[in-house]
This record gives structure tokens, C-alpha cells and sequence, in this order.
């Protein structure tokens, strides 16, 4: 009987001293980073969005906090496609490498599949003469074909976008003024 009563003895003292470990060890922790939103198996920080937050402002942009969040999501999306279809050839520096991986997904899943007809063309090109000072419609005619496209592709990429985000799973965290 002694020798249980030194076993329960012992382990009540084995628990009381990691209590007492446990206990100020969790009162001292503080939180290093936090998730502002989980886009399918890919989180965003609060620092980055943060970073990006302060330098919108600093560039005298108007947006705000969940536009900011929106755009980090819509870009993460189009990342996340594009090494699904392994583009992510790239290596080095990360953030480098999204955006050179970010552009490659524009360039070959969607500006790819933008065709500008011979006569789309040269109608611009007689409904505004006074954007071509004078110039022939041959020296002009891939500035106008450029145009074109990239409204096409502004067109474009928010529908696919859209598509993205509905086939997703994305849980955004940011609550109140975390960016101020």
C-alpha cells in the first residue's frame, strides 16, 4: 500500500511541477504572425497585406482594406493556377518569381486566346485618325492591335478571376483596423 501511495504521490508531484512550468510559460507568449485569409491550401500574413496596405497608401491610392485583401487573393488564385499547370519553372527569389509566374498564367492561359481580327483593326484605326498623327495604318497597326488586346484582356481576366474564386475555398480573417 505504501508503495502506491509513493507512486500516486509522485505522479501528482510530476504534474504539479509541469503546471507550474506550462502555466507562466503560455501567460509570457504573444502571437509572431497572424492569417489574415486562407486561400485554398495557401494562407496570406498579416505583414504581408500590411506591406501592401501601407504602400497603397504611399502611392497615393484610394483603396481599401478588403480591395487590398481582394487583389492579394485574386493574384494568389492566378498563382496557385499557374503552378497547378506547372509554370513554376522559376527559381530564386519568391516574390520575383510569383510575379514572373503571375505574367506567364496571363500570357499563355488567357491573352493567348485573345484574336483581334485584320478588320477590328483597321476600323480603330479610321474611327480615331487623330490618335496616329498622320501615320500610315501599317506603322500604327500593332500599336492598335496592342490596345485592343489589353482591353480585351481587361475584359477578360475578371471573369476568369470570378471563376477562380467560385471554385475555391477562401476564409478571410481580417477584422476591424489591423492595417492602420
Amino acid at each position: 500500500m505504501n508503495t502506491i501511495e509513493n507512486n500516486s504521490n509522485t505522479i501528482v508531484m510530476i504534474l504539479l511541477s509541469l503546471l507550474l512550468v506550462v502555466i507562466p510559460c503560455s501567460a509570457f507568449s504573444e502571437v509572431v504572425e497572424r492569417v489574415v485569409a486562407i486561400v485554398n491550401d495557401d494562407i496570406i500574413l498579416y505583414s504581408e497585406f500590411s506591406s501592401l496596405y501601407k504602400k497603397a497608401l504611399d502611392s497615393g491610392s484610394h483603396a481599401g482594406k478588403e480591395e487590398i485583401l481582394d487583389s492579394m487573393i485574386n493574384r494568389l488564385l492566378v498563382i496557385q493556377q499557374a503552378k497547378q499547370l506547372r509554370l513554376d519553372v522559376f527559381a530564386g527569389n519568391a516574390e520575383r518569381d510569383d510575379d514572373l509566374l503571375y505574367n506567364n498564367f496571363i500570357e499563355r492561359r488567357i491573352k493567348a486566346f485573345i484574336h483581334i481580327p485584320f478588320e477590328d483593326i483597321e476600323k480603330y484605326y479610321l474611327e480615331n485618325p487623330s490618335q496616329f498623327n498622320g501615320k500610315s495604318f501599317y506603322d500604327v497597326q500593332a500599336e492598335i492591335e496592342d490596345a485592343i488586346t489589353a482591353k480585351q484582356l481587361n475584359e477578360a481576366l475578371p471573369a476568369y478571376i470570378k471563376q477562380l474564386r467560385e471554385d475555391a475555398y477562401i476564409r478571410i480573417q481580417l477584422e476591424g483596423d489591423t492595417a492602420d
